[in-house]
């Protein structure tokens, strides 16, 4: 008789446990698209239903297993966003998760089923002890297709929250309008402008310092104009009309 041939098995994916790892963090900033990807939640409550509002709007397909939900979860079920099974934690609901969120009220339980999710080679997030997971949730700015994402290493969460308000006291709301000008703009001068260093200058002056600050006092509209005034001495300022 041949040969069996070898069933394919997960990496374990590593999640540290050395001092080091606390004292210097070296993680990996990193976007991810999680439109249509299958993500597992483990629990019910407020925590829980923050990470289910926020990768709602990434586009996550969630699968949640709870014994019971807040009343923001029941509201969402509610509405088809996310599939839910009553109950306990079950190995097998890691199957087809390639990202898993451990956000029960017991330290133990997010430890064990994180680990479990580790064994099994997929991410996890444990919210009760960052130093027991291998993927991190930093605070985060959204301005429209602006992100701003802050991480402490898991260090202290409330250390990145803090900076987190003082970051979106400090930018005001312009900032998301003015990235989707300067996305229009992008694309006529990439179009329009052969020569590489030229266009990095012309990047530069659409967000000097003096550009910055107009768009961080609110003065959107006359940053907006002198944007307009540079590219149009390039003959750019075609389609960049709002």
């Amino acid at each position: 008789m041949g040969r069996k041939p070898k069933s394919s098995v997960n990496v374990p994916l590593p999640i540290s446990t050395s001092p080091h790892r606390k004292l210097f963090p070296s993680l990996y900033p990193l976007w991810l698209d999680l439109h249509g990807v299958q993500v597992l939640v483990i629990g019910g409550g407020t925590v829980a239903e923050r990470k289910v509002k926020s990768l709602l709007t990434c586009g996550a397909r969630i699968r949640l297993v709870s014994p019971t939900l807040s009343p923001g979860l029941q509201r969402l079920h509610r509405r088809k966003r996310f599939v839910f099974r009553k109950g306990g934690y079950r190995p097998s609901d890691l199957r087809r998760a390639r990202i898993v969120f451990a956000a029960t009220d017991q330290a133990a339980r997010n430890a064990a089923i994180a680990d479990q999710a580790n064994r099994a080679g997929i991410w996890a997030n444990n919210a009760t002890a960052s130093d027991r997971s291998n993927a991190l949730v930093p605070s985060v700015i959204r301005r429209g297709e602006l992100t701003i994402a802050i991480s402490s290493g898991g260090l202290s969460p409330a250390l990145s929250k803090r900076i987190r308000i003082e970051i979106e006291r400090f930018l005001g709301r312009g900032f998301s309008d003015y990235a989707r000008f300067l996305g229009r703009a992008r694309s006529l001068i990439l179009a329009g402008v052969g020569r590489e260093a030229e266009r990095r200058k012309l990047f530069s002056r659409l967000i000097s310092p003096a550009q910055f600050e107009l768009i961080r006092s609110g003065r959107l509209r006359l940053a907006k104009a002198r944007a307009k005034q540079i590219l149009s001495r390039m003959r750019l300022n075609r389609s960049v009309r709002k």
